[in-house]
């Protein structure tokens, strides 16, 4: 399994624009075959930081993900709407285990 975790910087005045290109690109996203799990989400204490968590089954799934139409199409609005550090981590998992709820 790979992991991709990390932040964009946006600027607060295309904000909404962005947030209209999050609510088709997400779902586009959770589909493609591969996907266990794809959130972009505004921070609730820094309206300019888009947080970023990806899972993907392997290392095909995300390299499909990367090449696809949709990929492009985000990344030219980001570039568009003037987005600015974009600081992705890239995780290889080993293996997963649950580490309980909350409070635990």
């Amino acid at each position: 399994m790979i992991g991709i975790a990390g932040h964009i910087r946006t600027p607060a005045t295309t904000r909404e624009a962005l947030q209209r290109h999050i609510e088709t690109y997400v779902p586009v996203c959770r589909a493609e075959p591969g996907c266990c799990a794809f959130s972009l989400a505004f921070d609730a204490l820094d309206p300019e930081h888009l947080l970023v968590f990806e899972l993907w089954q392997d290392g095909m799934a995300l390299a499909a993900h990367v090449e696809s139409r949709h990929e492009a199409a985000w990344r030219q609005a980001c570039k568009r709407l003037g987005t600015g550090e974009h600081a992705l981590t890239r995780y290889d998992i080993a293996a997963s285990a649950p580490v309980g709820g909350a409070g635990s």
